[in-house]
């Protein structure tokens, strides 16, 4: 890790470490989406009725946003315990980041299993502010859905602490294999349940809160081991720490509020979508998961810079910090130039894996129609990751937040409605609001970019010395003061 460690603080080639460095998060991205895309694949495949199979794949898009509501806090936790602990590394500073960590793992533990009791008495609820009417094929599948996948909730948080503690130290290969597991086992257990057992959703959703529940106790053991692990966590660090949960609640906090708030937004756009034909909503679906999966480098590069900028903040190298985000916005864009032309050559094929042409013909067209203006739409996205992960990385995860809140609630959601009830665009409104706001916060991106002074930014304030005291047995233990 050391290695990993120097080259982002030192490697002179910063958009070779950045790639590098983002290759591991972005395979372990894309594995990820896999694991969300297995349930659709199986489900389309499965010997049932046209309206059968769309309101089951329904079910699972829908549904989606408020599945990563019910994430929202483990991904806020993360990624405040990311730029904490990248900070403490980047300063050689190793001791806080592993309290850090261990407070990390406290945290996501009990919201886990808060949330998780939470998402499931309260579906009905959800459900109902969703526009979906009780009684509809619809209806029952999303309820079962949704019911089954809040036990994951506890499984995931801890994942996400451990992906945290990993990336801060510049592991990102090691989050990797656990994904490749986490898929193999989902992959198996939804072919079992559906194939030879004869389940169908709950099936697919039961195989996906295994999965992820199966590798959490491999990923706690791997952090007790000594050799090569910069952040070794030992019980003292699980040890209720006031400070260090201040701090992760504080940078924790705009980091979750945006992720709540554009799942939110994106449940008023579904609710919006639920109003059209099953068949559109089965494509927009459709189109919608596809775009997730090929915006997924993306993502990972976003994801690199908080670590990257992490780093070298806290080794206070500031020209580094702001000519990787230039570098890194530069090498997104061309990454999402080359997948938008690869997804437009190779879309019919990419549509054939989830819609049956012969099944759903009208989906397969109107699909294939949304994909393209998901291709105009791509560079903005990417841009807008990037300014995202920069903001986190100097500790100004609310700066992310007011982008999202205007890419979102600002723009998208008020010409939404402009287009569907005014224009008469009908689902295409859902693509033009989206490529028109994404382009909008990605020049946003560049006015906070050279106006805010990150020499003067302070991720936290766990700055003050670690002070050490000695136990009855004489040995020193360390507190945050």
């Amino acid at each position: 890790m050391k290695d990993k460690t120097k080259a982002i603080l030192k490697d002179k080639n910063i958009t070779k470490t950045i790639f590098l460095l983002s290759l591991p998060v972005m395979i372990s991205n894309v594995l990820k989406s896999v694991h969300d895309l297995v349930d659709i694949y199986f489900i389309s495949n499965l010997p049932l009725s046209k309206e059968s199979i769309e309101a089951q794949v329904s079910a699972i898009t829908l549904t989606n946003p408020v599945i990563q509501i019910s994430n929202a806090i483990a991904l806020g936790l993360m990624i405040a315990g990311t730029s904490i602990m990248s900070k403490h590394i980047g300063a050689k500073d190793e001791s806080k980041a592993k309290m850090v960590s261990g407070q990390l793992f406290v945290l996501s533990f009990i919201t886990g299993i808060v949330v998780n009791v939470i998402l499931f008495f309260l579906t009905h609820p959800i459900l109902h502010l969703m526009n979906i009417k009780i009684g509809t094929m619809l209806y029952e599948n999303a309820y079962l859905y949704l019911r089954y996948r809040s036990f994951e909730c506890i499984f995931l948080y801890v994942f996400y602490a451990f992906v945290a503690t990993k990336q801060a130290s510049g592991d990102t290969i090691t989050p990797v294999i656990f994904n490749v597991v986490s898929i193999f086992i989902n992959i198996v257990l939804t072919w079992l349940f559906l194939s030879r057992l004869h389940m169908t959703l709950d099936g697919a959703a039961l195989a996906t809160v295994i999965s992820n529940a199966m590798i959490v106790p491999f990923c706690l053991i791997l952090l007790r081991k000594k050799k090569n692990n910069p952040i070794r966590l030992e019980p003292k660090h699980l040890l209720f720490c006031k400070k260090v949960i201040s701090d992760l609640f504080k940078v924790g906090f705009p980091a979750t509020l945006s992720f709540v708030i554009t799942s939110l937004a994106f449940i008023i756009i579904n609710r919006l979508v639920v109003d059209f034909d099953s068949t559109t909503i089965y494509a927009i679906g459709i189109g919608n998961r596809i775009n997730a999966l090929l915006l997924l480098p993306t993502l990972s590069i976003g994801t690199i810079i908080t670590t990257f900028v992490g780093q070298n903040m806290g080794a206070k190298q500031y020209e580094r910090v702001k000519k990787g985000c230039i570098l890194a916005m530069v090498l997104t864009i061309g990454i999402t130039i080359v997948l938008g032309l690869v997804m437009y050559v190779l879309r019919d094929y990419l549509l054939s894996i989830f819609i049956k042409k012969s099944v759903s013909s009208d989906a397969f067209v109107l699909c294939k129609k949304f994909l393209l203006l998901l291709i105009l739409g791509f560079p903005f996205m990417g841009c807008f990751q990037v300014w995202v992960g920069y903001f986190q990385g100097i500790g100004r995860t609310d700066l992310g937040l007011i982008l999202s809140s205007i890419r979102l609630w600002i723009i998208r959601l008020p010409l939404l409605f402009i287009m569907i009830y005014r224009f008469h665009y009908g689902s295409f409104s859902v693509y033009y609001s989206m490529i028109i706001s994404n382009a909008a916060v990605a020049l946003l991106g560049i006015m906070m970019y050279q106006y805010v002074k990150i020499d003067a930014t302070k991720i936290n304030k766990t700055d003050k010395k670690l002070h050490y005291k000695e136990d009855k047995n004489g040995k020193k233990q360390h507190s945050f003061i």
